[in-house]
């Protein structure tokens, strides 16, 4: 029997990333990841029995990733402006180097909307205690007086949509100029903080 190496599940799940973002859960072939990974399939099926189970790891992997601890954040003893910059700041790194990451993500919780709320709970995101917190930030005329969802809705679509948009807006509105859109998208920060704060 072969002793699992983790060089080699790295470099699988490395693989499996790449090939899932792109196609998604149905569209991605085994024999693709074996491939990019630069194994064999049957290697590829010792380390992770089934497309679902390899999926499953790299969807957990991603979801924790792009989704910071916003209670944490939102707890710390930084004032409001600077927990918004780190959870702006927090989506714009990780996006930038995952282009894909957020089309992946959307698309696979459509594809099972129910499994959401508890993937939040298992990563130690408590919605409840952040609108707590949010509320409280409200009460004390921290943030404006509005539903404390309607800032976190404001914060993850006001960050993540332009890199969604990223195909259509480049050529629309920056004639495919990547270096004119990257410098939008850093003062676009300063312009999201704005935004939530006179909501």
């Amino acid at each position: 029997m072969v002793k699992k190496d983790q060089n080699t599940e790295k470099k699988i799940l490395d693989a499996a990333k790449k090939v899932f973002e792109c196609k998604g859960m149905y569209g991605a072939r085994m024999q693709e990841i074996a491939n990019e990974a630069g194994i064999n399939k049957a290697l590829l099926h010792y380390y992770f029995r089934s497309k679902e189970k390899l999926f499953e790891a790299v969807f957990e992997d991603a979801f924790q990733y792009f989704f910071p601890n916003l209670v944490e954040i939102f707890n710390s003893d930084k004032g409001i402006r600077e927990k918004l910059e780190s959870v702006i700041d927090h989506y714009f790194n990780i996006i930038s180097r995952n282009p894909y990451l957020p089309i992946f993500l959307i698309t696979e919780v459509n594809r099972e909307p129910e499994c959401m709320k508890s993937r939040l709970q298992k990563m130690g995101l408590d919605i409840e205690q952040l609108l707590v917190i949010l509320n409280g930030l409200r009460d004390d005329k921290v943030l404006p007086d509005v539903d404390p969802r309607q800032i976190i809705v404001n914060l993850i679509s006001l960050t993540i949509f332009p890199y969604l948009a990223r195909p259509l807006l480049k050529p629309l509105l920056f004639e495919n100029n990547a270096d004119e859109m990257n410098a939008f998208l850093l003062d676009r920060k300063k312009m999201i903080l704005q935004m939530l704060l006179k909501q």
